[in-house]
């Protein structure tokens, strides 16, 4: 009884045309979906590293005018939350060791 049920319904063509789309309509959103969420990915990381830069420029700036004493006010001068994530590591020359 179950068996010439399914039969029947593999020889309909309304059914076959709805199976077909539905895969058709899941695959399409899958690949939407994908891409998607792939250029939100890329949109975000792209602003986090501007971000960054920015920051790290910032620092360099602040360094250069005013050396350790200036950059350790400057980071001192940021708002908690990025003072909560901040970190930085200065790293000096072997030149600038030795130079008188």
């Amino acid at each position: 009884m179950f068996s010439g049920l399914l039969d029947r319904l593999r020889r309909n063509i309304g059914v076959r045309l709805s199976l077909l789309y539905a895969l058709i309509f899941t695959l399409s959103n899958v690949a939407l979906f994908t891409l998607a969420y792939y250029l939100l990915v890329a949109a975000i990381g792209s602003k986090d590293r501007e971000l960054l830069e920015a920051r790290l420029i910032e620092a360099v700036a602040v360094y250069q005018v005013g050396g350790v004493n200036a950059l350790r006010n400057w980071a001192g001068s940021q708002p908690l939350e990025v003072q909560n994530t901040m970190f930085v590591r200065l790293v000096t020359n072997i030149q600038e060791l030795n130079s008188p």
